[in-house]
């Protein structure tokens, strides 16, 4: 009974842990850390960091463009990646994929994006548009086709190789 306890402790925080914790990194995005002036901060630090030498930016058109189209890939990317670890903590491990777990993905990463909305509207200086709606959705829907393709193939080569006449052949001699 004690190793059933420890074994679903351990199944809970290898398959909800890490969506948790994204989830917390996507609310802490969408408070006063995700603001214009800190993406831009953070831009320039890893430009620096990565090309110490190389010249510094002096056009501030230039870096609004930059930073808007960094902030906007983050929306595809997050959302992407939230849909993925919602797949796989649905799935809880099983090797099928199930509709019910697609389903329940979209629902989630749904409503997931209203709520990281409503904390930005919450939030001083932020604010909420339209077109980041779209980009969650494609990013989340994006990840959503790749894992179902994944899972077709995966079932292919699970049919292939149960139905391999080589392997019959093999395990005769």
């Amino acid at each position: 009974m004690r190793k059933q306890r420890i074994r679903l402790l351990l199944q809970c925080f290898l398959y909800l842990g890490p969506l948790i914790l994204w989830m917390a990194v996507i609310y802490t995005g969408s408070t006063q850390l995700g603001t214009y002036d800190k993406s831009i901060a953070l831009m320039l630090s890893v430009a620096r960091f990565f090309s110490p030498d190389g010249p510094q930016p002096n056009d501030i058109g230039s870096l609004f463009l930059v930073n808007n189209a960094l902030r906007k890939i983050a929306h595809l990317v997050t959302f992407g990646i939230l849909m993925l670890l919602v797949v796989r903590a649905i799935q809880w491990g099983r090797p099928r994929l199930k509709l019910s777990s697609l389903v329940a993905a979209i629902l989630f990463c749904t409503g997931f994006s209203f709520s990281d909305a409503l904390v930005r509207l919450y939030a001083r200086d932020r604010h909420v548009r339209a077109d980041q709606f779209v980009l969650n959705a494609i990013g989340s829907g994006s990840v959503l086709i790749i894992t179902v393709l994944f899972f077709l193939l995966k079932a292919g080569e699970e049919r292939l190789r149960a139905g391999n006449p080589r392997n019959s052949a093999e395990t005769k001699e």
